[in-house]
């Protein structure tokens, strides 16, 4: 069975190309996930306030230890969908 040459990774001779309606699928909605992330931290910015009865100080350390939590899960979770990488050399 051959493949189509319009779905060949260029220099490939087996391998089919990347389905780039897919991928652009997927950073999109990623994208707008972190969006809506960011915008709904940022409305919960007066209740945390409230909360911790301090002031703009201790916000910044809430949000600031939120985005780092959020960060290292993010590249977490995308290092184990793409599972080991191996080398071709």
């Amino acid at each position: 069975m051959t493949q189509r040459p319009d779905l060949m990774a260029p220099g490939s001779e087996t391998r089919p190309a990347p389905r780039r309606g897919m991928v652009l699928a997927a950073a999109t909605l990623g994208f707008g996930v972190i969006n809506l992330d960011v915008s709904v931290v940022n409305v919960a910015v007066k209740p945390i306030e409230f909360a911790l009865g301090g002031g703009v100080s201790g916000v910044q350390w809430v949000v600031d230890a939120y985005t780092l939590v959020f960060a290292a899960l993010i590249l977490s979770a995308g290092a184990l969908r793409t599972g080991p990488v191996t080398s071709a050399c």
